[in-house]
């Protein structure tokens, strides 16, 4: 027996509810595993001004590349530097420096006079 148009819509709004059901759960499943059980936010000033880039002072990161107006491979050198004592290991940190480094230098070698 063939579904009238009612039939249908109730069906389908039927159905959307079980689907948003399940979004939910789903949901609450990837928090869970990707946060733990008690999720973590981060206070605005961790966002804004996080310790391993130096913190709210003149030294920060941030503030050092764009007072000399870096460009991103270099501030990124800088960035990676003023970490380095702070997140992750050195040889990371400085490994990197030394990758966005190179780059800038390549970069140089190759343009135009």
């Amino acid at each position: 027996m063939p579904l009238t148009k009612a039939g249908k819509a109730a069906i389908s709004a039927a159905q959307k509810k079980r689907w948003a059901k399940q979004r939910r759960k789903i949901k609450n499943i990837v928090k869970k595993a990707v946060f733990g059980v008690k999720l973590i936010t981060p206070t605005e000033e961790e966002i804004d001004h996080p310790a391993h880039y130096g913190g709210d002072t003149i030294y920060e990161a941030i503030k050092v590349i764009e007072a000399w107006d870096l460009n991103f491979r270099v501030g990124n050198a800088v960035k990676y530097i003023r970490r380095a004592n702070e997140k992750d290991t050195r040889v990371k940190n400085l490994s990197k420096a030394i990758w966005y480094l190179q780059r800038e230098v390549d970069k140089l070698k190759h343009a135009p006079l």
